[in-house]
């Protein structure tokens, strides 16, 4: 027990403040930190779970949760009662001043129960922004104000079994946010602090000394364990401790993890032990790739155990036993099976004296060295050993089993594990045998370098805060292992246990993160302020050193981290130096640090492709580069004083909103480049909370009704909160929803691509060829072909591989186009062959499956290569021949597709058979068809007719025969009608030359009348991204520092072309950019991007041309109307086919000196019946865009119109689809509209206008228009992602100044009409200035953009 872990105060009566103002006060009377305890009755109680089971209840285990507790919010720390021995506890009885006990869950997070107000701040300490403390006060008092720290009060009845008589008693509270007194029976047991630890108090002489009094109904009095007894919790909202927990995420406030009372015999009994490994594993010295896995030698196990009692226990033993291997779901504990190693452990004295006192800023100060009266050593190998590693977590059950001396001519009950005195004590935990080091710029795992497909993780849940239920995180571990993610970093502090539990068992590595964080002191200039002041060390320490102790057994855990933006200062050496005595088997790393020495691992934050990059050197590790606010490494070791370390990226792709492009740029170099072993995506999951609706009954909640928000969500929305919609006076807004997922755990879009840039097997075309064969063709499969090099022996390969062999059966073979080649399968797994994944391959013509082959198994080692050759035979029928004979070489890169996918062949614990593990598409080379009609009558092919008698007819129609065009006044005078003559018509607005009508021959209209038809369009709803920028400190510059507070105000409101003046300038000098740090959205709006007007100097021309079309014509200029500034010159051509096809012609000269516009396109607004169902030629099916597209594939998709649209908890700009040829929306009937594009288009459906997304502030506040917004986009910017907080765009995926040329079509669909056919025949039957576009004779590529 540690008396107190402070300074050399021991008494309350000698304070000069309060416990939760004193930050050298960490403790009183709690229990050092040690490996989770499970208390066993036998031995064999300890080899019934799995692993992946959780924690099974023991009669020496009480839970206390989870539970209804009494509680009673008290709003200022002042008006708190204190339980008192009178009462037996807190005077639940008592009311006044407006206070009343109730009841509330535990755990939970008390604010979402309706007590007090969520706040989230990035990095502002909310209970005192400017950081008033007086210099002098920080080493003794720093400001908490009682006015603004709230108190929970919690009391909760329990009685102890008798057979606890006798036993010592301990209390496990498992995570208390901030800090708490603790009574029992109104008697004070002790205090702690630290949000993120357990807080263990021993409770024994309590309850002795309460012992008399109370009895039963027999007479008999009643024992210690057998009353009722009282626990009364005191809770802090903030303390002194709380400048350490400042930590990007929601202040939340009381008991949020599990809470226990256990016994342990009194004797002697085990309180602690650690387990270390080792394994003889041959390194890859070279760094480079190895051709099979490294070579592996015996595994040895050593465990130390702490052993409590009144005195060195003469006579004891510690008896261990080491079963296995076990692996989720596959190798599971077997009953009776032989341990692999077992053994009796030698008896030593206590290292730490059984009662020595040490400084806080001593790790054994936090340990339970002060109360240990002896421990043992014990030594173990493995021969075989199976290694644990995220791609196979086998695992070994360690039993501890601690024996009483053997009594002489006693006999006593037969124990498992040998003959000998009577069992003690018994304890188990999981053992993973793997070894991590370092070695020069190798992260090694088991002698392997590691990939790091990681992801930082809040502990979060929407309805209960930070208590964070077991079954959720059951679904983020599976979840992150089907999006291809391997680890997760424990943002910012130590997570519940069982998060360890399940990573060990499923297999994730962790990156394990101390509960240290102070930002806050950005605003002084200097984040490390505390960690340069010596009364906060001893803090500094327990926070570390505490986790190790409890953490240390996980073979999950692979890394320590000292925390996260706490700056530089001595006491993180101290820490670092702590932590590598307490546990050198494992890295040590800090990001703030930059390259200095108390960091085993370089570990930046946000780094650019080209700097992540340079940093496969130790040269490129010490350049000094600008990110996250900060100069890296700021200051930096010399290359040559440590050479090159380790890269992996601490936090990269800021996933805020609609992020995340550019991600598969980051993992290209990872791949590339040695010593780039990868990073952890910020962040996990969106930090959104339930929002309940005023007037909701608080029924259990116990607070205020409808005090946490009042959002109502509509039909198929979420009601999620971010900061500021709590009514909290400090907050940064929407900066906490920046997850990959939503709160409920929906992936976001952006996931898909993030698992296909990690995914761990990669495919390059090494050859393909094509011929054309008359043989027989049935449709048969071609799995497992091997074909011949040779292009001579293609045909006869293919034939042969089909069923039937190709060389019997009656009738001439049809002809066919027959491909064949070799792909090359790269493993980029670190440990696992691919041998437990199907590999299937798919031709595609057009994005739908022409040809497919059945599973088969590949047997690549980890990161090894194979070869896969692929044969396939496609009837020329099927193929879309008169396109490809107008098109040439120009069709679409939609022709010619191979699609191999790799799925689990059987079931995995995270995912079930057939889940799709990678994909990959690699477009072919067009083939030298003989197109054409005679081309394909002279190779045999039956003409149309015979292909209708065959039942299929042919993919591409013939153009009809076609009448002249009519043209006609509607009602209005400006209303002007084009119509075939089968009843196909297309009315204009000649005042703008808008289509503004599209009727099919029954007059049923496509388009939303009233909305303008058919007209350019450049503005999108702003990204959190687009707005990332300097304006989002704005809220906060009366804090900043006033160099920083000036710019913040300042920067956005000078004119663009003078922040690029001062760019160029600076760059030409060396200096970092400025320009950057302002927002797109910031310098779209002062250029009136997003209020254009169309102003026309004359109407619409419309004329007859000799191929039979109609064409309107009209030319425009879009101008800021607040400012009348001329932005883009626009021209648009409007033909109209007698076949009853529209193809707008648009040219847009966009002059601006900005880097990017947001869009170039067209924009429409279609009827509410015809979003029953969208296809689409392009990549998808989820939403994507230009510099996030990797992970979305061609091919021919559908879903409704209100699946298309993402709805990000802040909306914005969403669901776009690129590379698409045509867009299809049907009604329930299948009537529609088609859409199509030369070139390739961009195209986003959706029930909400870019004005409505970007007025909006929550999804579930908007509500749909009674029509569909579809934008065409010839150009879209992307989305970038790098961070949120300035331009990150990189410039090819912007949209520049210059001019645009590109056209669309547009026709009405009939039901059962095939879109891809209709598609086809438009652009076949297009005007020669479209056709003359989809050759790639008419090009229009932007101009340099003006700066």
């Amino acid at each position: 027990m540690l008396p107190d872990v402070r300074r050399q105060l021991t008494a309350e009566s000698e304070l000069e403040v309060a416990d939760w103002e004193d930050p050298t006060l960490l403790a009183r009377n709690r229990l050092g930190s040690h490996a989770p305890l499970r208390c066993y009755e036998r031995v064999v109680q300890a080899l019934e779970v799995a692993p992946g089971d959780a924690a099974r209840p023991t009669a020496n285990v009480l839970p206390l949760t989870p539970a209804k507790w009494q509680f009673l919010y008290v709003p200022n720390v002042e008006l708190a009662p204190t339980p008192s021995a009178r009462h037996g506890g807190f005077d639940t009885a008592a009311e006044g001043g407006g206070l009343r006990w109730g009841t509330i869950d535990v755990p939970l997070s008390w604010e979402m129960a309706g007590f007090g107000k969520p706040v989230y701040t990035n990095f502002m300490y909310p209970f005192d922004p400017h950081l008033s403390t007086p210099a002098d006060e920080w080493d003794t008092c720093p400001r908490v104000p009682a006015a603004h720290n709230s108190v929970g009060c919690y009391q909760v009845a329990f009685a102890l079994p008798a057979a606890w008589e006798g036993k010592r008693v301990l209390l496990h509270l498992g995570g208390v946010e901030s800090a708490c007194h603790v009574w029992l029976d109104g008697v004070p047991i002790g205090y702690s602090t630290d949000s993120r630890l357990p807080a263990e108090f021993e409770l024994t002489r309590a309850l002795l000394a309460g012992k008399l009094g109370g009895s039963q109904a027999d007479g008999r009095a009643a024992s210690a364990w057998e009353r009722s007894r009282t626990l009364s919790v005191r809770v802090y909202r903030f303390c002194a401790g709380s400048y350490l927990e400042d930590q990007d995420h929601w202040w939340l406030s009381g008991i949020h993890r599990h809470c226990f009372v256990y016994c342990k015999p009194a004797s002697c009994a085990i309180l602690d032990y650690s387990v270390s490994t080792h394994i003889a594993a041959r390194d890859d010295d070279d760094g480079g790739a190895l051709a099979a896995p490294a070579a592996t030698g015996a595994a040895r196990v050593r465990v130390d155990v702490s052993l409590h009692g009144p005195s060195t226990p003469d006579g004891v033993s510690v008896r261990y036993a080491l079963h296995g291997p076990f692996l989720l779901g596959k190798l599971q504990p077997r009953a009776g099976a032989p341990p692999v190693a077992a053994g009796e452990a030698a008896m030593l004295p206590a290292r730490g004296g059984g009662g020595g006192v040490y400084e806080p800023t001593d790790w054994r100060a936090h340990s339970m060295l002060a109360t240990e009266c002896a421990h043992a050593h014990v030594e173990c190998e493995v021969p075989q050993p199976a290694l644990w590693n995220a791609e196979a977590p086998h695992l070994y059950r360690l039993v501890l089993a601690l024996h009483a001396p053997a009594q002489p001519g006693r006999r006593g009950a037969a124990q498992p594990g040998g003959a000998g005195g009577a069992l003690l004590d018994v304890e188990a935990c999981w053992v993973g045998l793997r070894e991590m080091r370092v070695r020069g710029p190798r992260l090694l795992l088991n002698g392997a370098p590691l990939t790091v497909r990681g992801v930082n993780r809040h502990e979060h849940d929407a309805a209960r805060g930070k208590a964070v239920p077991r079954s959720s995180m059951l679904a983020d571990v599976r979840l992150m292992k089907q999006l291809n993610f391997n680890a997760v970093r424990t943002a910012h502090y130590p997570n519940a246990p069982e998060w360890y539990e399940l990573c060990d068992a499923y297999g994730l590595y962790v990156l394990d993160e101390a509960n240290i964080e102070t930002h806050g002191f950005f605003v002084k200039s200097d984040e490390g302020f505390l960690a340069k002041r010596r009364a906060w060390a001893g803090a500094f320490v327990a926070r570390g050193a505490r986790m190790v102790l409890r953490d240390r057994n996980h073979a999950c855990v692979v890394i320590w981290s000292l925390g996260n933006e706490a700056g530089r200062g001595p006491t993180l050496q101290l820490l670092y130096d702590c932590l590598k005595a307490l546990d050198p088997t494992r890295p040590v790393q800090y990001e703030s640090c930059g390259a200095l020495r108390y960091t085993d691992i370089i570990c930046p934050m946000y780094p650019s492709v080209a700097k992540l990059r340079s940093m496969g050197s130790a040269e490129g590790q010490c350049v000094a580069y600008s990110a996250n606010g900060r100069r890296y490494p700021s200051p930096a070791e010399r290359p040559s004083r440590i050479g090159a370390r380790p890269v992996v990226m601490c936090e990269y792709q800021h996933a805020m909103g609609n992020s995340n492009g550019n991600f598969d740029h980051f993992w290209k170099v990872v791949h590339s480049t040695p010593g780039v072993h990868g990073g952890f995506i910020w962040d996990w999951c969106d930090q959104g909370l339930e929002m309940r609706p005023p007037g909701l009954p608080a029924g259990e909640l116990g607070g205020a009704a409808g005090s946490n928000g009042g959002g109502r969500a509509r039909a198929g929305s979420s009601a999620w909160g971010y900061g500021g919609d709590f009514g909290e006076a400090f907050h940064d807004s929407q900066f906490n929803i920046n997850g990959l997922v939503w709160p409920d755990r929906t992936p976001h879009p952006a996931c898909f691509e993030v698992k296909y840039a990690q995914q761990p097997v990669h495919l390059a075309l090494a050859d393909w060829r094509w011929t054309v064969d008359g043989g027989h063709v049935d449709g048969g499969s071609a799995a497992g072909a091997r074909v011949s090099a040779g292009a001579t022996a293609l045909a006869q390969s293919v034939r042969a591989s089909l069923p039937g062999g190709g060389g019997g059966g009656g009738g001439a073979r049809e002809p066919a186009l027959l491909g064949g080649g070799v792909l090359l399968v790269e493993n980029r797994f670190d440990f696992a062959p691919l041998s437990a994944l199907r590999c299937s391959v798919r031709l595609l013509v057009r994005g739908a499956c022409a040809h497919e082959s059945a599973p088969a198994r590949l047997e690549a080692h980890a990161r090894a290569r194979e070869p896969l050759r692929v044969a396939c035979a496609v009837p020329l029928r099927k193929l879309p021949l008169e396109l490809l004979d107008a098109l040439g070489p120009h069709a679409p890169p939609t022709a010619f597709h191979l699609d191999v996918r790799f799925a689990l062949a059987d079931d995995a614990p995270w995912a079930a058979a057939g889940h799709e593990v990678a994909a990959w598409q690699v477009a072919l080379p067009l083939p030298p068809l003989p197109i054409g009609p005679a081309a394909a009558a002279a190779a045999g092919a039956p003409g149309a007719a015979g292909a209708a008698e065959a039942g299929t007819p042919p993919k591409t129609l013939r153009t009809p025969t076609v009448s002249p065009l009519t043209i006609s006044t509607g009602a209005l005078a400006h209303d002007v009608r084009v119509r075939n003559a089968g009843g196909v018509e297309f009315g204009f607005d000649v005042r703008t030359g808008a289509l503004t009508s599209v009727r099919d021959a029954r007059g049923v209209e496509r388009l939303q009348q009233g909305t303008g038809g058919i007209a350019f369009n450049f503005w999108r709803a702003p990204t959190d991204n687009d707005q990332g920028g300097v304006e989002f400190m704005r809220r906060w510059s009366w804090v900043l520092p006033t160099g920083i507070g000036l710019g913040v105000n300042l920067l956005p409101r000078l004119p663009y072309w003078l922040v690029a003046a001062v760019d160029w300038a600076g760059g030409r000098c060396g200096l970092p950019s400025i320009g950057t740090n302002v927002s797109f959205r910031t310098i779209w709006r002062a250029e009136g991007w997003d209020r254009l007007e169309q102003r026309c100097a004359h109407g619409a021309r419309i004329e007859h041309v000799p191929d039979g079309c109609v064409v309107v014509r009209v030319s425009s200029v879009l101008v800021d109307r607040a400012s009348g500034a001329e932005r883009v010159h626009c021209e648009l051509s409007t033909h109209v086919s007698p076949t009853g096809h529209a193809w707008l012609s648009a040219r847009a000269d966009v002059r601006t000196p900005l880097p990017s516009v947001p869009r170039v396109g067209l924009r429409v607004a279609v009827r509410r019946p015809y979003g029953a169902q969208c296809s689409w030629l392009g990549r998808g099916p989820h939403e994507n865009y230009d510099d996030r597209c990797a992970g979305a594939h061609i091919g021919v998709h559908s879903m409704s119109a209100d699946a298309m649209h993402s709805p990000y908890i802040v909306p914005s700009e969403n669901g776009l689809r690129v590379g698409v040829e045509w867009l299809a929306m049907r009604d329930d009937s299948g009537d529609g509209v088609l859409f199509t594009a030369v070139p390739q288009m961009k195209v986003s459906v959706s029930a909400f206008t870019p004005e409505q997304l970007h007025a909006a502030t929550h999804d579930h506040e908007l509500v749909p228009d009674d029509f569909w917004t579809v934008c065409l986009d010839h150009r879209h910017m992307g989305v970038g992602g790098d961070d949120s907080w300035s331009r990150t765009v990189y410039e090819q995926y912007r949209v520049p100044a210059g001019r645009y040329e590109w056209a669309m079509g547009v026709r009405p669909l009939a039901r059962g009409e095939d879109a891809d056919v209709a598609a086809q025949n438009a652009i076949l039957d297009a005007p020669a200035l479209v056709r003359r576009m989809a050759t790639g004779i008419a090009t229009a590529e932007p101009t340099a953009t003006a700066s």
